[in-house]
């Protein structure tokens, strides 16, 4: 055809809307000649057309387009008369050809990551042939050996394969483009070829300094980096990896990720001239990383064991690996870590190092220690590097529970602790920092980072009793307050705010005291008075508010009532605190001259106990100050430990009955918020009893504020009818007939131990079922028989009285010995005729024989609730108390079932007892947290995501017993069976008793209330019976883990036994 003819025809096209062009196939063809004629400015002209028409053009003319654009090079590439590039000649882009065809795959380059906009709008057919062609195009190799192929062009442009990410990212186009690799699939075996067996070249100096030309080897690295990029986001769906598996003809995924780790360990020093985005290392570390958080399936490929010895080769061998390839690995594994398939498997993958074998994780752990055996001062720059991406691998690894185990042992606390020593510690002082520095993370220092990742070990009970004994704990509150006033989250790497966090330090009263040490209550105060008060942050104010803080206390106000609970929830910390030097009841006029309450004693006095005209008067906003109080108050007093504190220190039974008398009006209660949360706390803290036993009258809420309140308020001590059940009759059953046949003929203790407790399992089955006295002994009796004691016994005085007793303290003996003998003869379980004082003898006598175990011998103690429980179980009878609690002091499950049994005991490591923590705490609340994250992970993410720890609940119920929690004959079968089963049935009730509340506490996590409910509300309709085969299926799984862990609790072997 004439080139006039042909140069109109290109004029024409050009001056033709895309939208008025018709029969494209008749023009695509045209244009594809047109691109590859042999007059260069034709050819030109031709490219340009493309370019206008792809800029302006529909869907419909986008995909004729492109698909001319590939097929023109798609025919260049397969003839073998048209220009070619020779490798080892190396690119010379100011040659005239070659910048031709380099315009050409530039376009290209464009349309693949625009032409993904278009599909959305086109139907599938438009889709068929521009994916087809494209990824014919890169199967080609060229009509020669040793030529340059249509892949290395297109990496000039585009060598981290982005349109290769785009066209796989939709499903309407992912399919198509699998299809059009498993038909041509040249393109994906040259990829792993490239990946797999070539080794990437050295760059000379000049590769890296030459500005117009492409050496081969520069080619070559570029191949590899789009190859490397293309498997990584095929790898990254299941029709991609069964796509490798037939390609390579067996395990290729896995071959392919342990090449493409071994390439971070190359670090020619000509790298490093490169640009840091085109480095080995940083290529890989960010592949590897997209594969992980892709999905879990792909976390399960690098969880493989192949690929982790691979990716852990670098730490084997600290001083033949460069700092940056450390860094790099640390880092996958961090991110691999995060998650449970990539934590599990690198605690359980064992390895061969130093000449013995132990878990990945313990590999780590070492490296730490090794690191960690000197002074900040002797470490490098390379050491401190190292070092800090180590522990923040290790920090991903302990702050799990299971982690927690394995790198207990290296002791990272202690040596973190003496390499501040060196350098001073850390007490950094609350900054006040401009707006424009918020929210940006600063650059820290080496100690910094330290205490950073020390910090995640406050993450389970456990960890935080390691703080305390590696004496770091007042250095990482201190950061983390830090952290809270720069409005940073409360560390880099957890996936919780400072609710959660708070929640498990304040479960140690050390945690509490250093909160209120560096400021962090002082804030929380603050901000409360002037959000109650003020409605706002702290800002100068003359007047109250028109509209105070909405009274049902939603939004701001509830996050702020919660953070407040967050932080008085123990009642050791908080007894702590308002023991020294404080006195709760005294007034200080100053007091209330003060714009703001500083202290935990000032949030007591001014927003709890408004007890006093001066108090009112100080005041904005009195009415919702004291509706906010008596909220707070009730969540305190739902713990039975800090009612009997408060009944001690404020009289706080007779302060509310006061106030209901004095909001009186023609002789009854006027009704509104105050009152009604006054009468519930009145009724819950009057009382014992479960949902079956009493009634908790509801709070008005906006929906009933009109209708009439349906039950009495009171004022006197006696509680009104309408708020007490009638409830079953709880004598002692009669010993089963089968039982008693079993104690006539049994006379080996091994095999009579074993159906005794196959009796128990069985008559717990039945939903009737009554745990009594007789079981507990008979099984005790022989669990003595079977094994040894593991702790001597404690001494129960038979006298009533001693000369001791008037120096000891018992908080609250009188008002809790009185509720549990009402409560006693309410059940029918004592006669009308029993009388407080029998109850407090035994309390004395028991609290002088755990006095007299403790270190430093202490003068105080809690009140027993456990004593109270076996009292009631065994109908008041003296003798048989002594005897029962005497023998079963010996056991193991006395420590876990009998809360005060080894509180700050002498049979238990001084740092351990001088913490305040229990066995019970630290042990088996933290055990359950572990079985909680596997068995039922959404309650445990109900919990994080509302601030609160579950092993303060699980303390909470299990140091009450389950009074006020569950009805009498449920915590007759919780103690049966805990005495039968061992102390793992108690993890295990606790678990069943999550898993019956799953519901609920799902429902109120989304509405921000379950710290409320879980608290203040009992447990409604949980029957042990139906949940046995629940805990028999966890002990199953978990029942060997949890022997092992609750038997070992650190005794002090010199003083134990």
């Amino acid at each position: 055809m004439p080139k006039h003819v042909r140069q109109n025809a290109l004029n024409c096209l050009f001056k033709t809307a895309p939208g008025e062009c018709e029969h494209w196939p008749v023009i695509r063809q045209g244009i594809m000649d047109g691109l590859a004629d042999e007059d260069y400015n034709f050819a030109e002209e031709s490219l340009s057309l493309h370019a206008k028409l792809f800029n302006s053009g529909t869907s419909h003319s986008t995909a004729e387009l492109y698909t001319s654009l590939s097929g023109h090079l798609v025919q260049h590439f397969q003839s073998s008369a048209t220009y070619h590039v020779q490798m080892r000649s190396g690119l010379d882009t100011a040659h005239k050809n070659t910048r031709c065809l380099l315009r050409r795959f530039m376009l290209l380059s464009i349309f693949q990551h625009d032409i993904t906009s278009f599909w959305i709008r086109c139907p599938e057919r438009y889709m068929i042939q521009p994916i087809t062609q494209t990824i014919e195009l890169l199967s080609l190799s060229g009509p020669e050996e040793g030529c340059m192929q249509p892949v290395h062009f297109l990496s000039l442009f585009d060598h981290k394969a982005l349109w290769f990410r785009k066209w796989l990212h939709g499903c309407f186009s992912r399919n198509l483009v699998i299809n059009a690799m498993r038909k041509f699939d040249q393109f994906l075996k040259c990829a792993i070829e490239c990946v797999s067996s070539v080794v990437i070249p050295d760059l000379a100096p000049e590769d890296i300094y030459s500005s117009f030309t492409y050496s081969w080897r520069q080619l070559k690295y570029l191949q590899f980096v789009h190859s490397a990029n293309v498997i990584a986001n095929v790898v990254q769906y299941k029709a991609g990896r069964d796509l490798i598996r037939s390609a390579t003809n067996g395990n290729g995924v896995v071959e392919i990720m342990k090449k493409l780790i071994l390439t971070m360990s190359l670090d020619n020093c000509v790298f490093n001239l490169l640009d840091s985005s085109l480095h080995p290392q940083t290529i890989i570390s960010e592949l590897l990383r997209e594969i992980i958080v892709s999905g879990e399936e792909c976390r399960k490929l690098l969880s493989n064991e192949q690929v982790l010895e691979t990716l852990l080769q670098p730490l084997l061998d600290l001083p033949k690996w460069t700092t940056k390839c450390i860094q790099a690995v640390c880092d996958i594994l961090s991110l691999l870590t995060s998650y449970s398939v990539g934590s599990i498997q690198l605690i359980n993958t064992t390895i061969s190092f130093k000449e013995t074998t132990m878990s990945m994780a313990s590999v780590i752990g070492e490296q730490c220690k090794d690191l960690m055996g000197g002074r900040v001062k002797d470490l490098t720059q390379r050491d401190k590097d190292v070092l800090s991406a180590l522990l923040f691998l290790a920090r991903q690894i302990y702050t799990t529970h299971e982690g927690l185990a394995v790198m207990s042992r290296v002791n990272i606390v202690s040596l973190a602790n003496e390499l501040l020593s060196v350098s001073g510690d850390l007490t950094p002082q609350p900054p006040v920092l401009p707006p424009e520095t918020e929210n940006k993370e600063p650059e820290n220092c080496f100690e910094e980072i330290l205490v950073d990742n020390m910090l995640g070990f406050a993450s389970t009970p456990k960890g935080l009793l390691f703080l305390y004994q590696g004496g770091m704990l007042d250095q990482c509150i201190e950061y983390l307050y830090q952290r809270k006033c720069k409005k940073l989250q409360v560390s880099k790497t957890q996936k919780f705010g400072y609710g959660y966090m708070v929640s498990q330090i304040v479960g140690i009263p050390a945690g509490l005291q250093a909160l209120e040490r560096c400021g962090f209550i002082r804030q929380l105060s603050q901000n409360l008075w002037w959000l109650l008060e003020n409605g706002g942050p702290p800002a100068p104010v003359e007047v109250p508010l028109t509209q105070p803080p909405d009274p049902y206390f939603e939004g701001v106000v509830l996050k702020a009532m919660t953070s407040l609970i967050q932080v008085l929830i123990s009642y050791d910390s908080l007894h702590s605190i308002l023991t020294v030097p404080h006195s709760l009841v005294s007034l200080d006029p100053e007091l209330f001259r003060q714009p703001e309450p500083l202290t935990i004693h000032d949030i007591l006095q001014r927003i709890i106990f408004i007890d006093s005209p001066s108090k009112s008067k100080s005041l904005m906003n009195y009415d919702i100050m004291q509706i906010f109080g008596l909220r707070i108050l009730s969540v305190l007093l739902s713990c039975l430990d800090t009612l009997l504190y408060f009944v001690d220190t404020h009289d706080i039974i007779r302060y509310l009955l006061k106030c209901q008398e004095d909001s009186q009006v023609e002789g009854k209660i006027v009704i509104d918020d105050a009152s009604i949360e006054r009468n519930r706390i009145l009724v819950r803290s009057t009382v014992l009893g479960g949902y079956t036993e009493k009634v908790i009258p509801p709070r008005l809420t906006k929906e009933t504020m009109s209708d009439e309140y349906p039950f009495t308020l009171f004022h006197e001590m006696k509680l009104p009818e309408c708020y007490i059940t009638s409830p079953p009759s709880c004598s002692e059953a009669k010993d089963d007939v089968k039982l008693s046949a079993m104690l006539h003929t049994e006379t080996s203790s091994d095999s009579w131990l074993d159906k005794t407790r196959s009796f128990v399992l069985a008559a717990c089955r039945k939903p009737s079922f009554t745990g009594h006295v007789g079981l507990m002994e008979v099984v005790l009796k022989y669990q003595l028989q079977d094994s040894s004691a593991p702790f001597t016994a404690i001494k129960l005085d038979e006298s009533p009285e001693s000369k001791s007793d008037d120096q000891m303290k018992i908080s609250g003996l009188e008002y809790g010995c009185q509720m549990i003998v009402k409560y006693g003869v309410r059940l029918k379980l004592l006669s009308p005729t029993t009388e407080p004082q029998s109850v407090e003898q035994l309390c004395k006598c028991t609290a002088r024989a755990l006095l007299a175990q403790q270190h430093n011998a202490p003068r105080s103690i809690k009140f027993d609730w456990f004593v109270c429980v076996v009292y009631l179980l065994f109908g008041g009878q003296i003798p048989r108390i002594r005897s029962f609690l005497s023998s079963f002091s010996t056991t193991l499950t006395s420590s876990y079932l009998w809360s005060l049994r080894l509180l700050n005991s002498a049979q238990v490591k001084q740092d351990i007892a001088s913490s305040g923590l229990t066995v019970t705490h630290y042990n088996a609340c933290h055990s359950m947290e572990r079985v909680l994250q596997k068995a039922l992970p959404k309650v445990a993410c109900a919990f994080r995501i509302s601030g609160m720890s579950p092993s303060h609940v699980v303390k909470r119920w299990i140091n009450s017993c389950f009074l006020n929690i569950l009805p009498w004959n449920e915590i007759c079968n919780y103690v049966l069976i805990v005495v039968s089963e061992g102390p793992v049935y108690q993890v295990l009730y606790c678990m069943a008793l999550l898993k019956h509340l799953e519901t609920r506490l799902l429902h109120h996590s989304t509405q921000h209330t379950l710290l409320y409910d879980v608290l203040e509300e009992p447990v409604q309709g949980f029957v042990l019976a139906n949940y046995l085969d629940y805990i028999t299926s966890l002990d199953k799984e978990f029942g060997a883990m949890l022997r092992r862990d609750l038997a070992d609790f650190n005794l002090n072997c010199d003083e134990g036994q």
